[in-house]
């Protein structure tokens, strides 16, 4: 490698921890040496306007094709000036919490207002009406696994391995099986109600 790669390898890795330190002090992180390389395009105003990208859902390297920087500049930008890092956590932020409530509601169902058009005696009619979108049995699970995992993953991992037990019994030992299993629910629920 060449002599004038490696100073810039150190160099550049100087900075970095340098403006990491600034950052943990609470300070502003210092800026890239002056002379060196192009004069940098920050304007005040990407701080609104990124901020405003990541409530819509855009990654950082979206956001830096947006607003005309490379990701590497992008990524500078929020270690070296705290305002801008975090405005984007904030927005990002609220960007996860309406595709939480959203998840939520695929998860649990929900209705919507919506219209239907119709012909009533010759007559063409918009009526509204609610949609109802059932709940999702993958929505479900996912969220009971990552929300209830000490109850929910266990009963999936305790299916797998009856499954597999399964597999290895014949048709008639499967079927005995099913009849004890139905009538210890059968005697279970029996003497429950009584």
């Amino acid at each position: 490698m060449p002599l004038k790669a490696v100073r810039y390898k150190a160099k550049n890795g100087r900075f970095r921890r340098r403006a990491r330190e600034a950052l943990a002090r609470g300070e502003k992180a210092p800026e890239v040496d002056a002379g060196h390389g192009a004069p940098t395009v920050w304007r005040e105003e990407f701080v609104s306007i990124c901020g405003r990208l990541a409530r819509l859902g855009l990654s950082d390297p979206e956001m830096a094709d947006v607003i005309g920087v490379a990701e590497k500049i992008f990524r500078q930008w929020k270690y070296t000036r705290p305002e801008f890092a975090a405005a984007l956590a904030q927005w990002k932020g609220a960007a996860d919490d309406r595709v939480e409530r959203r998840f939520y509601e695929k998860a649990i169902g929900y209705s919507y207002p919506s219209e239907k058009i119709v012909v009533i005696n010759g007559e063409v009619q918009r009526v509204p009406i609610t949609v109802h979108v059932p709940p999702s049995d993958y929505a479900c699970m996912y969220w009971l696994e990552n929300r209830r995992p000490d109850i929910w993953k266990r009963a999936r991992i305790d299916d797998n391995k009856r499954a597999s037990d399964e597999d290895r019994l014949s048709d008639a030992e499967l079927f005995r099986q099913a009849r004890i299993e139905s009538y210890e629910e059968l005697f279970t629920t029996s003497r429950s109600t009584h």
